[in-house]
């Protein structure tokens, strides 16, 4: 049974990876660049939340110890942002096009 769950999380890790691969070849740069704007937007949340005191965090270093736990706290959130630029992607990718034929 457990091999079996495992096979199954990797053929899903597989179908995922294959798309996302499938996204940057087809859109290239757009959709390289909503990745890591959907990835900067989720640290960037997760410092405000963290330094507004939303959320509490042991962190000692000050700037840089809220900063890395925004990084850590965001890696959880990693797969829904990353699904969210995938969505995205397409229509940012029309958008672009639109504006450079203009």
């Amino acid at each position: 049974m457990e091999e079996t769950k495992k096979a199954g999380v990797r053929g899903w890790l597989a179908t995922v990876n294959g798309r996302v691969q499938g996204m940057v070849k087809e859109y290239g740069a757009v959709a390289v660049v909503m990745l890591l704007a959907a990835s900067a937007a989720n640290i960037a949340g997760f410092y405000a939340a963290l330094s507004l005191g939303f959320a509490e965090a042991d962190v000692g270093a000050g700037t840089g110890g809220t900063l890395a736990a925004a990084w850590v706290a965001s890696r959880a959130t990693k797969p829904l942002a990353n699904i969210a630029a995938l969505a995205l992607t397409p229509l940012a990718a029309r958008v672009w096009r639109r504006g450079r034929s203009s």
